[in-house]
């Protein structure tokens, strides 16, 4: 399988561990680029230049390691597999399915555009409802909250009218872990904040922390190979609550193994 990675992730912890990996394995790739404001993929002229040059490729049997933007152009190419994004990341899909597992059940959902109602408190927690990157979800004052609706009604490179949001109220949150699936299987973990401090650590070890992964994972799946963010609470420690889903194609690489996800991915999808 030939792998996309686009150039951004230069700045992702485990970048050279890839390439590093896939050079290991004799695994092709290509470094690409996207122009701003466009849909134009350029590709690095060598992966070790600076100079990006038209993108083509005989490849079909591709996946892609990139932005939500690059997952959704992978879309309209005939590639295997390609990108895994498609409308299960949305919240009001998965969340028919989790239920009260889901961290934030008890979310109002509504446009981002709509005024927020008198029943969320002053401070809240927001998110978008899709996985677009529309903005970091996070907790917000209503004056923030109005202030960054603004600078995305200007600075978005799409219309927003009709993306959703959920909010909820603030929870108390004891440690949050990433985990990426790949066949129905969790390949690894990253921890990446405890309280309010951002720790990235590998977290395969916990035995226990994965089983319960895979019960999660076993309720339902939102493509064949995603990434699943789940917490506990301080008010019910031991109970394993989803915080969200994410595409695998362009989730945060903390201190996963990445060379078992490649591994992962190699075996299930190379053709």
């Amino acid at each position: 399988m030939h792998y996309l990675i686009q150039e951004n992730l230069f700045k992702e912890r485990n970048y050279n561990l890839i390439l590093d990996h896939l050079d290991k394995l004799g695994l092709t790739y290509d470094i690409v680029s996207i122009i701003p404001y466009t849909d134009i993929v350029k590709k690095r002229k060598e992966n070790d230049s600076d100079e990006f040059i038209d993108f083509e490729t005989n490849h079909k049997n591709i996946f892609c390691f990139g932005s939500v933007k690059f997952a959704h152009i992978s879309k309209r190419y005939e590639w295997f597999p390609g990108s895994m994004y498609n409308d299960n990341h949305d919240y009001q899909v998965y969340s028919k399915f989790y239920k009260d597992h889901l961290l934030n059940s008890d979310c109002l959902i509504q446009g981002v555009l709509s005024p927020i109602p008198d029943t969320i408190p002053d401070m809240f927690f927001a998110r978008p409802c899709k996985d677009t990157k529309l903005f970091t979800g996070g907790v917000f004052m209503r004056d923030s909250w109005y202030e960054m609706v603004e600078h995305l009604k200007v600075n978005s490179e799409r219309n927003i009218e009709y993306d959703s949001v959920m909010f909820s109220k603030i929870k108390n949150i004891s440690y949050e872990t990433r985990c990426w699936v790949v066949g129905g299987e969790v390949i690894t973990m990253s921890e990446y904040k405890r309280g309010r401090f951002v720790t990235y650590k590998n977290v395969d070890d916990n035995l226990y922390l994965k089983d319960d992964v895979k019960k999660l994972v076993d309720m339902y799946q939102p493509a064949d190979s995603f990434v699943i963010d789940v917490c506990e609470t301080v008010e019910e420690p031991g109970v394993l609550k989803i915080v969200e889903i994410n595409c695998i194609n362009c989730s945060g690489f903390y201190e996963a193994n990445m060379q078992k996800v490649i591994d992962s991915l190699n075996q299930k999808f190379t053709i």
